[in-house]
């Protein structure tokens, strides 16, 4: 049984003053001193600990999980996931949770607070909703325990939480961050604050416990369990306390029908009218416990001959429902809680889903009960006939058209969750508070994909500058980036002509293979070595795509390389020719210098505007700035000019006269251009 649980930030524990241990086959008693109220948590502990280990009494069990890093919550896919395992006697489980920060491999001092939640749950993760979306339909929540760390130094925090008389097993922490704006951040910019959560577990098992009275081996029970109960004497009380325990069995006549869920499904099942009927499916540990328990009343009508039959079924975890009013409608005791489903001859059908249902038995109790005047009471001589599916799924309803199911592992431990998109949100996806509407999600796709036929202009000046393979990476990247945005987009409005991942690829090579050729283009090189250099290119970029796409040094290092070629040969042609280059004040005010400040502002944008709100016209704004500099800066076609006509070789001259360098010098009006002859012996 679980005992009860204080959200404190220390533990307070109380070690008994009189203690029966079993030794020798005598009971004897033995003295603890009393831990002082001032000693709190490890302290308590260790003092506990140190005071009756000399009757080998408790047992101290240390368990710990490596650190994580934690993510802002979007949905259960961007939580962190721990598992532990608590042993049987178990009188106390305490978790140190040990928070720090971390930013660029030292202490993050400088990262702001923000604050952690952790969620508490035994036999199945937690099913937590901390942005209060809506549910799916006909869909439980199981209750967990929460807690919020906030922080007490500058890089590190730590926190309690302790439980008394812990269940056995399985327990599961779920640790996140709050959800942040949702910025796009270029991996490698800048050092991100990481803050990393590390649970730890330490457990004191009580051994040897004293048996005051050993029954006869009882009958065939749904129930096969110990159960501990604790005795104290309170401290005002003097003298001897005498006390008496006494267990009293009650229960139904019950009609057992186990089977295992996944062989549990559609069989027709009879309800009597003078009984409740009661159906057990049995939830493997750890492995059933990361999907959802879906189960679906259907009752058949014309069974009914007639009568105003309503059935009732009541699903309770680990203890059938027994209550001696057979006429009840509801599904709590006193110390129990299920969940209630009821047919009838209007409602025919009757759905239940748990996500993360606790491992263990579960019980459907059904019973039909017939409508009175005076309420609902046992029905006569009528068998109700329902039929009755049972089974588990990953998630619920696949998470719809506008999410995904996402296969989860911590450790050994597998889960599912939903990934909703296009602004619906929920466990199953369902919570349309914040959806996009169909025609925002046609504007978005629309300016995404067309924003890409900016890349017209810079093929045309391309293929008239007779820069052909240019050219032919630009139609590359237009034709890549559009089909990939109408495949990338998260609602219905979504077009893909092939894989994801491949159209993926395409379009971040095709916008590297881009600038990579523009900046080669304008330092004007030979032929030859032009032609190697974009082949190399080419290479390099997929290796490095393929490694890492999201890398700040995939975009920032061939851009930087192929800067540094084309501001060697541009030096190089200044100190041969004594003239700046390119020679023209024009070709720098109209050509250059807009064009790398657009260039400059598509960087600005992708780097430190764009966010996930904003994605869809940021992004298309630079679509048209990337096309719109390229446009700008590649070099025009040098032109020869018809006033010259072959220059004869001069006899005893060791070099030929200069052929024309108007190619060299950038310029569109051939007519400016000078020939220089240079002849040494």
């Amino acid at each position: 049984m679980a005992g009860a649980v204080r959200y404190i930030p220390s533990l307070h524990v109380k070690c008994r003053q009189q203690v029966l241990i079993e030794e020798e086959a005598e009971l004897k008693e033995v003295d603890c001193t009393c831990i002082e109220p001032e000693q709190t948590g490890l302290t308590a502990l260790k003092a506990l600990e140190d005071e009756c280990s000399q009757y080998g009494l408790f047992v101290t069990d240390y368990f710990t999980r490596t650190p994580r890093k934690l993510s802002p919550f979007r949905s259960f896919a961007s939580i962190e996931l721990f598992h532990f395992h608590i042993p049987e006697d178990t009188v106390i489980a305490v978790w140190n949770l040990i928070t720090f920060k971390e930013q660029g491999g030292t202490f993050g001092d400088q990262c702001p607070d923000r604050s952690i939640t952790v969620y508490f749950r035994s036999g199945a993760p937690s099913v937590i909703n901390p942005l209060h979306t809506h549910f799916p339909r006909d869909t439980a929540v199981p209750g967990s325990f929460a807690l919020t760390l906030t922080w007490t130094l500058p890089n590190r925090t730590t926190g309690v939480f302790n439980v008394t008389s812990p269940l056995p097993g399985d327990w599961f922490l779920a640790a996140h961050l709050p959800k942040d704006e949702g910025k796009i951040s270029v991996k490698g910019l800048y050092e991100e604050c990481q803050y990393l959560f590390q649970p730890q577990l330490i457990v004191q098992r009580l051994v040897n416990i004293a048996v005051l009275y050993r029954p006869p081996p009882p009958p065939p029970l749904p129930l096969q369990h110990w159960y501990y109960v604790l005795v104290e004497r309170h401290p005002g009380v003097p003298g001897t306390v005498s006390f008496q325990v006494t267990v009293q069995l009650t229960g139904n006549e019950l009609d057992p029908f186990s089977v295992h869920f996944y062989i549990f499904f559609g069989p027709n099942v009879s309800v009597p009218p003078d009984r409740p009927a009661v159906f057990v499916i049995n939830l493997l540990p750890v492995l059933d416990s990361g999907g959802v328990l879906n189960l679906e009343l259907r009752l058949n009508v014309s069974s009914l001959c007639g009568e105003n039959v309503t059935v009732f079924g009541c699903l309770n975890h680990e203890v059938p429902l027994t209550s001696a009013d057979n006429a009840s409608v509801t599904c709590e005791t006193e110390t129990l809680a299920g969940f209630l489903l009821s047919v009838n001859t209007t409602a025919s059908l009757s759905r239940l889903r748990i996500p993360y249902p606790q491992t263990g038995s579960w019980y459907l109790s059904l019973r039909s009960l017939c409508a009175t005047e005076h309420g609902f009471e046992p029905c006569i001589n009528v068998t109700a006939e329902v039929y009755l599916r049972a089974y588990l799924s990953p998630c619920i309803n696949d998470c719809g058209i506008y999410g995904q199911c996402k296969l989860l592992r911590t450790n050994n431990y597998l889960y599912a969750a939903c990934e909703c998109k296009a602004g619906w949100n929920g466990w199953g996806c369902t919570d349309n508070a914040e959806a996009f509407s169909y025609g925002f999600q046609l504007l978005s796709t629309l300016l995404l994909c067309l924003s890409n036929v900016m890349f017209v202009p810079p093929v045309a000046i391309a293929v008239r500058s007779h820069y052909l393979l240019e050219a032919a990476v630009y139609i590359f990247t237009m034709f890549f980036s559009t089909f990939y945005h109408a495949c990338d987009q998260p609602g219905i409005v979504v077009f893909c002509i092939m894989e994801y991942d491949v159209l993926q690829f395409c379009d971040f090579l095709g916008s590297l293979m881009s600038v990579w050729v523009t900046v080669i283009a304008m330092a004007r090189l030979q032929p030859v070595v032009k032609q190697v250099l974009y082949l190399l290119g080419a290479m390099l970029l997929s290796m490095a795509l393929q490694m890492d796409r999201h890398g700040l040094w995939n975009l920032l290092g061939p851009s930087l390389f192929a800067l540094g070629i084309m501001a060697i040969a541009w030096t190089a042609r200044t100190i041969r020719r004594r003239h700046c280059y390119p020679p023209t004040w024009k070709r720098w005010a109209f050509y250059l210098c807009p064009g790398a400040l657009i260039a400059a502002a598509a960087v600005l944008l992708y780097a430190f505007v764009e966010t996930e709100e904003n994605y869809f016209y940021i992004h298309s704004i630079w679509h048209l700035l990337i096309a719109g500099s390229v446009g700008f800066l590649l070099p025009p076609r040098a032109k020869t000019s018809g006033r010259l006509g072959p220059l004869p070789r001069r006899k005893g001259c060791g070099y030929q006269l200069c052929v024309n360098e108007q190619e060299e010098l950038g310029l569109v009006d051939p007519a400016v251009a000078s020939i220089n002859s240079i002849c040494t012996s």
